[in-house]
């Protein structure tokens, strides 16, 4: 664009149109210092002119004709949208029809010498929408002609957060399969307990025999082979990268294709998990063909780009099962903890359990303790600080580390490998991988609750945790906790009451060693 210094005025408009209608505009601009890409209509114009030039530097372009299109759009959008929402509701719709008929008729005269004349675009009276248009044939049995459509407006953008009293991201996606054409979806992490809340509508997409293509990888050992295998029995194409060094895929993103032109996609933090598909804090960003064409565009032409890439390779569960597997147990037992250099330092609230657990121990000699965080407090970071300052009071202390979900697990580890700068620090017992040497193991309860207890020594780990424990009421873990006798056993939960009305309390006499 061709800068200038402000003092040029710009043409003269063209005439108004004649449409005879009045309506109420908007208050003019409040200018603000700062940045602006906005179209100088002759209001904003005169606003300019009466700015002190001595105090306010002004910075105007000539507008390029190459993205020109964009800003007058942009600033035709605005002032219809003004007006069209003006009009009294009686009679509303006749009268933005008309509007909308007179300003093709100056389109139609301004561009006459054309070919293509704009007669087609005019709004038919009365003014209607087209829904859906399908063929007259038998549907298959037990489905409708007419696709039921999405929870959220073929046409609208929006943002789901899985706040209460709005639709979980499982429901609004299960709304889209019935009235998709193909759908792709490029996710990193792809968990058995996802994929069945989604399973009944891609099963039924994919008997209304329409494409499903899958990308995902083995990064981080996240990814759950039965969810491919189910996906592959259910007619998906899936292709999975195993290089977990260059190719660190950490994407979530649908893409269901309409050929209507009103395709939709989803891309945020939800990876096809449980927690992010019904009840995670979790944000992702529903985007409309209608009006974000560009954006969806991008993302088709990128997936094409993933799906042609030879990293991503086919799967195949019988042909590919084992190495599958390996790439998981390797990729779960080892977590990558890129900054291993930088020494973490809790923050103010976390010194603050810190030092109460101090005072629990060195004070009151008592070593079985109870800390009540919210979520998003950083409960497992906590831990992590208190095990390094154990293992300075303590002989090499051994760790047991118990959770009721893989990805608990994960991220414990992690968090622990961050805190002790050691990325070898810590073995997984999940979902069929088992410690070699036993030290430091981070394992599942279901995994804990399959061992026998008797061959192992009541004394054996110097320091238990257990993540969730409002969960300890249960059978499986009054097993574990009834057998080990621990120098220090800590206790991590948000939520220490029981919809059951069970205790936990009584784990720790009755108190709470730090809460916030």
């Amino acid at each position: 664009m061709e800068e200038s210094d402000g003092s040029d005025e710009l043409q003269d408009p063209a005439p108004s149109c004649p449409v005879g209608l009045n309506f109420q505009k908007t208050a003019a601009m409040k200018l603000g210092q700062g940045l602006y890409e906005t179209l100088v209509s002759e209001g904003l114009a005169e606003e300019l002119r009466r700015l002190d030039a001595k105090r306010y530097e002004i910075l105007r372009v000539r507008l390029d004709p190459g993205d020109s299109h964009i800003i007058f759009v942009r600033h035709l959008r605005d002032v219809l949208a003004r007006v069209l929402t003006s009009f009294p509701a009686e009679e509303r719709v006749r009268h933005q029809s008309d509007l909308c008929n007179r300003l093709l008729e100056i389109i139609d005269a301004e561009l006459h010498d054309q070919a293509e004349g704009w007669d087609s675009e005019r709004i038919a009276l009365p003014a209607e929408a087209l829904l859906a248009l399908v063929e007259r044939s038998a549907p298959l049995p037990g489905t409708r002609s007419i696709p039921d459509r999405p929870a959220i407006s073929l046409g609208t953008s929006d943002l789901l957060i899985n706040a209460r009293g709005e639709p979980a991201l499982g429901h609004v996606l299960a709304r889209e399969f019935p009235s998709a054409d193909r759908v792709d979806l490029l996710c990193a992490f792809i968990r058995w307990n996802g994929l069945r809340v989604l399973e009944e509508p891609l099963r039924a997409f994919r008997q209304r025999g329409h494409p499903l293509r899958v990308l995902t990888t083995t990064y981080t050992g996240s990814t759950e082979r039965r969810a491919l295998d189910k996906l592959c029995e259910l007619g998906a194409e899936v292709k999975v990268s195993y290089d977990t060094q260059s190719t660190r895929l950490h994407a979530k993103a649908w893409l269901f294709h309409r050929d209507t032109g009103f395709s939709t996609a989803y891309i945020g933090s939800s990876n096809l998990s449980h927690s992010a598909m019904v009840e995670g804090r979790e944000w992702n960003v529903r985007l409309s063909q209608a009006d974000a064409a560009e954006l969806l565009e991008k993302f088709q032409a990128n997936f094409e780009s993933y799906w042609a890439d030879s990293s991503f390779e086919a799967y195949e569960p019988k042909r590919d099962g084992d190495r599958f597997d390996r790439a998981v147990r390797a990729g779960v037992t080892s977590p990558e903890v890129p900054f291993l250099s930088l020494d973490l330092e809790p923050f103010n609230h976390q010194v603050e359990i810190l030092e109460k657990l101090e005072v629990e121990r060195q004070l009151h000699d008592r070593h079985r303790n109870l800390i009540v965080a919210a979520t998003g407090t950083g409960k497992t970071f906590v831990t992590a600080f208190d095990f390094k300052r154990l293992r300075h009071e303590m002989k090499n202390p051994k760790l047991l580390y118990v959770a009721h979900r893989r990805e608990i697990l994960t991220q414990s580890l992690q968090a622990f490998r961050h805190v002790l700068r050691d990325g070898t620090f810590g073995e997984l017992h999940v979902d069929g991988h088992r410690p070699e040497e036993g030290h430091h193991v981070f394992a599942s309860i279901q995994s804990l609750s399959q061992l026998d207890l008797d061959q192992l020594s009541p004394h054996f780990f110097d320091v238990v945790i257990v993540d969730e424990f409002h969960h300890a009421a249960a059978n499986t873990y009054r097993r574990l906790l009834d057998h080990i006798r621990p120098k220090e056993l800590l206790g991590l939960t948000a939520t220490p009451e029981r919809a059951d009305g069970q205790t936990i309390l009584d784990r720790f006499d009755g108190r709470i060693a730090a809460e916030i």
